[in-house]
């Protein structure tokens, strides 16, 4: 459906709470959702880019592009000037099995399949939050996000 264009836009679920929290006997009380957020691009290159042959401008721009546009977020999702300039740099030519997990609750679906293409630095408004060293990852936690408020509407 999203190669075909049915779908145009892709998020992640960060569900960050203990797994305690995600089983019991009332469907309704349990918290929902996975803790995927990391491994959303590792998805999107393996099942797209490399399997079905899907240009990366789409998985950009189903990754970025179109969620900033539908959620009206003008600095984000582009590479132009005046953009935030965040970004994820990609070795295509790498391979990994998903091992280390950078969350409270490891917890994610992917653990321990293998990808193409490793994220060896992620960058949140020009400032680089993360990269992959040959010791392991190393993260710069004084960047934080931000809320962000949709644009109001044009007509």
């Amino acid at each position: 459906m999203l190669f075909r264009s049915l779908i145009d836009t892709v998020g992640s679920d960060h569900s960050p709470v203990s797994p305690d929290l995600k089983t019991g006997e009332d469907f309704f009380a349990i918290w929902g959702g996975i803790s995927g957020a990391q491994s959303t691009l590792n998805v999107l290159l393996e099942d797209g880019y490399w399997q079905r042959d899907v240009p990366l401008e789409l998985v950009a721009a189903v990754a970025s592009l179109n969620p900033a546009r539908r959620f009206r977020l003008g600095s984000k999702g582009a590479l132009r000037l005046g953009a935030d300039a965040d970004l994820a740099l990609v070795r295509l030519d790498e391979t990994f099995t998903l091992t280390e997990l950078h969350d409270r609750h490891h917890g994610n679906p992917y653990r321990g399949q293998s990808f193409r293409g490793r994220v060896q630095a992620t960058y949140l408004r020009g400032q680089r939050v993360f990269v992959q060293t040959p010791g392991g990852a190393l993260f710069d936690e004084s960047v934080r996000g931000q809320l962000l408020r949709p644009a109001k509407e044009t007509t």
